[in-house]
């Protein structure tokens, strides 16, 4: 499997508040995911990375029962948000994420994905001046909800063609 960008429809909350909504940009590799806003310029703004995650979780018994995992760790990845100020400063409010739980659910038009983190306190960082401050920040609660449409399931699960045994166990299944 290869790394793929997906511009998909979803959400992104933060402490139950929605921060961005409409196109988001899902970058998944065999390991891992990040989710942002899409934007086909300079990227500013909130953004999710979290490992371990692979589109393969939504295959197998998935098709037919969902899928569902809670994980707990020192650092499951990192909620960032930035750069602040001027872009080539390279300042970011970085969080690890300490709990994680992946959700996702087949329907008739496609394959429904959440991903729900709880971070530790958060510190700023500028990558420039290689500098970062104690934990200053509260922690955070990050909700990333997007919907796969059928038509871009193979793409996302990372078959490499159009799978006659996926479409007969999601047919199936739905």
């Amino acid at each position: 499997m290869t790394d793929t960008q997906h511009i998909l429809k979803g959400e992104i909350l933060e402490n139950d508040k929605v921060i961005e909504s409409g196109q988001l940009s899902i970058f998944t590799t065999e390991h891992g995911i990040s989710a942002r806003k899409y934007t086909d310029r300079m990227f500013c703004g909130n953004e999710l990375h979290l490992s371990p995650f692979s589109p393969r979780m939504f295959w197998g018994t998935a098709v037919n029962e969902g899928f569902q995992i809670a994980m707990e760790g020192n650092k499951l990845g990192m909620y960032s948000n930035g750069p602040l100020g001027h872009p080539g400063d390279g300042e970011y409010e970085i969080y690890l994420i300490l709990q994680a739980s992946i959700l996702g659910k087949y329907c008739k038009d496609g394959l429904e994905i959440h991903i729900k983190v709880k971070t530790g306190r958060g510190k700023d960082v500028c990558y420039f001046a290689n500098q970062e401050s104690a934990e200053k920040h509260e922690a955070r609660s990050v909700t990333v909800k997007f919907h796969v449409p059928k038509e871009k399931l193979i793409a996302f699960l990372g078959f490499p063609d159009d799978s006659p045994i996926f479409w007969e166990m999601f047919n199936a299944a739905v």
